[in-house]
């Protein structure tokens, strides 16, 4: 494991390619590296179930912890960006949304649901890693940053079977779309909308990773 200055962690391959696409990183087997290897990008899979293993004493001075999420504050809209745990100084020009995202071990599927834990939570959005990877970074002397870009608003159901579809890594599984779409082609508007908002979130979140970037390393 390259110890960088910033770590930057996502679950699923949509979130990170649009990142490293944005901040000139290269693919260099399970991750990407800008050129000085000051700055490493992975994925942790969704749940957060691939974490690396780090010693404290080669710990990253920041790790950022980036993806998309589900609103639960019904003002929020798809492509928003929401600023959880971080340094006080980095909230300084955040031109986003400042306020706590809830983590969770399942998805948020109904506005019910998400109605539910936004009155009993008050967080302002939903997502499925940062319970696991919060705690591993308290193992280690770096400064924790949590963000998010919201894919899909509170009032949106999403479709629990959809994520089959993929694997840990939200990359496709070919045969089992086909399969799916055979048996039920109502399924395709879904698809097709989810990734006209995966785009939109995805390329919001990867601008707000580069602002970020940018901001610790002036």
């Amino acid at each position: 494991m390259i110890t960088p200055q910033i770590l930057i962690l996502t679950a699923i391959q949509t979130e990170a390619k649009p990142i490293a696409c944005i901040l000139g990183l290269a693919r260099q087997g399970d991750v990407w590296l800008n050129r000085e290897a000051t700055i490493c990008l992975r994925m942790i899979g969704i749940g957060g179930r691939r974490l690396p293993a780090i010693e404290p004493s080669a710990a990253p001075k920041f790790i950022i912890l980036a993806g998309l999420a589900g609103a639960l504050n019904p003002q929020l809209k798809v492509g928003e960006i929401v600023l959880d745990e971080c340094p006080d100084s980095l909230k300084t020009g955040f031109s986003g949304h400042l306020g706590r995202i809830h983590s969770a071990d399942r998805l948020a599927t109904t506005p019910k649901a998400k109605a539910d834990l936004f009155a009993s939570t008050g967080a302002m959005a939903v997502e499925m890693e940062a319970h696991v990877v919060r705690p591993w970074v308290s193992q280690l002397s770096s400064a924790f940053i949590h963000i998010r870009a919201i894919s899909d608003s509170a009032s949106e159901e999403l479709n629990p079977r959809l994520l089959r579809l993929v694997d840990e890594f939200g990359r496709v599984k070919v045969k089992v779309i086909a399969t799916e779409l055979i048996r039920r082609p109502a399924v395709l508007p879904e698809l097709l909308h989810l990734a006209a908002s995966g785009r939109k979130s995805t390329g919001a979140l990867a601008k707000a990773v580069k602002w970020m970037v940018n901001y610790i390393q002036a």
